[in-house]
């Protein structure tokens, strides 16, 4: 959380289940800092029940990936993410 503010990332992917701080909050906290409105944040996880998708969102993720997620499906969701302006993204 410390790098999120000092460096400039084009995109965030977050495991909801890390070990000191679970996605949820860490997507809080990083939408709560300067200029990440448009930041792109994923979440990976296991669990990929609309209700977890739902949280996911809430939080202010963009999008939600199950594990395991195939290559190609994850190079395609890079894609989409990385290929638009950062305004349209939001």
């Amino acid at each position: 959380m410390q790098k999120a503010g000092a460096v400039t990332y084009a995109l965030i992917i977050l495991d909801m289940h890390m070990p000191q701080m679970d996605g949820l909050e860490a997507a809080r906290r990083i939408r709560q800092g300067a200029g990440a409105a448009h930041l792109p944040i994923l979440a990976m996880t296991g669990n990929a029940f609309q209700s977890d998708i739902d949280q996911c969102l809430a939080a202010g993720m963009d999008e939600l990936l199950a594990k395991p997620t195939a290559p190609d499906a994850l190079y395609a969701t890079l894609l989409k993410w990385l290929s638009q302006p950062a305004a349209a993204v939001a």
